[in-house]
């Protein structure tokens, strides 16, 4: 088992001699394994942490192109966000796909309280060119690289739409 360093632990509150440091991916499910939460948690394991997950929606893919998106109710991906991070108090996060502007206000509404958690914010604005059509407009206001601890992480194209280039 993994032990991480005590003063990360604290930081987090999480600090437990014979705990393992835990991370949080809210982002959504590729049944593919090859992104969204099932990447993500083969990165912490990798790296010798416990991962959580939150699924933000469902995806019906193949591995050159998305057909389908089913955002996950409201209701229940908030229940989700906060019973999980009640539970495992997680030492950082991950945000990948959101997916629809329920999510983001979700999202944003859950993690106001821990701002001390470092977050990593990954958006999905497209995975290939049939997958912008199941994204609903406006997801990017979710500006969550004001606060501290942030990294925002895109790729080129994902940048440029960001700060609003036509690409």
């Amino acid at each position: 088992m993994f032990l991480a360093h005590k003063d990360a632990r604290a930081r987090a509150g999480t600090y437990h001699p014979f705990r393992m440091l835990s991370a949080l991916s809210i982002a959504g499910s590729d049944p593919t394994g090859g992104a969204g939460l099932q990447a993500d948690l083969q990165v912490f394991h990798a790296l010798g942490v416990h991962g959580a997950a939150v699924p933000t929606a469902l995806t019906v893919q193949d591995g050159l192109k998305v057909k389908r998106v089913l955002p996950v109710f409201p209701s229940a991906l908030l229940e989700m966000l906060r019973m999980t991070i009640d539970t495992i108090r997680p030492a950082a996060i991950k945000i990948g796909m959101l997916g629809t502007d329920d999510a983001v206000r979700n999202t944003t509404l859950t993690l106001a309280p821990y701002a001390d958690i470092p977050v990593v914010l990954d958006p999905v604005l497209a995975a290939n060119v049939h997958f912008e059509d199941h994204l609903e407009d406006g997801i990017m206001e979710f500006d969550y690289s004001l606060r501290d601890g942030t990294v925002e992480k895109s790729n080129a194209l994902e940048l440029m739409r960001s700060v609003g280039l036509d690409v």
